[in-house]
């Protein structure tokens, strides 16, 4: 099932992340550490811990107005955006339910580029050949499990 969303909502979003996109400087630690999920992770501690974290099935999504999420035109891209005011610490973020990964944390009202090929499966696959347009659902699991829907994903 893809997911619409109105063309003023979508520049509405466009427009916002661009907003926040230009506020971030080369200083601030969300610019410098912008693709640093775990500390020098690499993939096949990415697929361990995807293959030990089951989708949380038990526990029931709610919405969440703060997070959005945009899918690039380029395969691999994954842009998540928290227009809230609180921080989210220790999230996983889950594609489709069944693509995993953790994420250390994302300030507010602030960007988070992430890259496709560092979500894995619980069988060690990773999600990087995938079309763009397949990232059909995009959910974040907190650190004291709760479970989100973000917004979008909306494809650029």
């Amino acid at each position: 099932m893809k997911r619409y969303i109105s063309s003023a909502a979508a520049v509405a979003l466009l427009l916002s992340s661009a907003l926040l996109v230009g506020c971030e400087t080369p200083a601030s630690p969300s610019a410098t550490a912008s693709r640093e999920y775990t500390p020098n992770a690499k993939p096949t501690q990415l697929a361990a811990y995807a293959a030990s974290t089951p989708y949380p099935a038990n526990l029931q999504a709610q919405e969440n107005p703060d997070l959005v999420v945009l899918v690039g035109k380029e395969p691999g891209s994954l842009t998540l955006i928290n227009t809230g005011k609180q921080p989210l610490r220790d999230f996983n973020v889950w594609i489709n339910r069944a693509y995993l990964l953790h994420v250390d944390r994302i300030d507010p009202n602030s960007v988070r580029y992430l890259n496709t090929s560092d979500f894995y499966n619980s069988a060690g696959n990773n999600i990087s050949g995938a079309a763009a347009d397949s990232n059909r659902q995009v959910q974040v699991q907190t650190a004291d499990g709760i479970l989100y829907n973000v917004k979008g994903p909306v494809v650029l």
